[in-house]
């Protein structure tokens, strides 16, 4: 097996995961932060406002792939929802409006 380091892990050769994948890496991320956070400022490996202002990065970033998300699958539903589409057929000979200016 083929040992590469992580330190030469690039986003132009890796990063290609969907956006379900990146969101579930956050989620479980930020339960193991939950988890060491306290035992880390206890024995002074970072300090309380280190640790909260990492959580809350880490939180803004999770909120805003999860926005980005719902707003993609919305577009993405109202492309695929006929209703939504505005009709862009007209007759080749045009509309005959006529009859209904006659009855107005």
């Amino acid at each position: 097996m083929i040992k590469v380091e992580f330190s030469k892990y690039t986003p132009r050769t890796h990063g290609n995961r969907s956006i379900e994948e990146a969101i579930s890496e956050l989620q479980r991320e930020m339960d193991t932060r939950k988890r060491i956070f306290d035992n880390w400022v206890a024995t002074g490996r970072c300090s309380w406002v280190d640790a909260h202002d990492r959580m809350e990065r880490h939180l803004t970033a999770l909120k805003l792939l999860i926005q980005y998300s719902n707003e993609l699958s919305h577009a993405e539903a109202e492309e695929n929802n006929p209703a939504s589409q505005s009709l862009s057929f007209v007759p080749a000979n045009g509309l005959d409006t006529a009859p209904a200016e006659q009855a107005a």
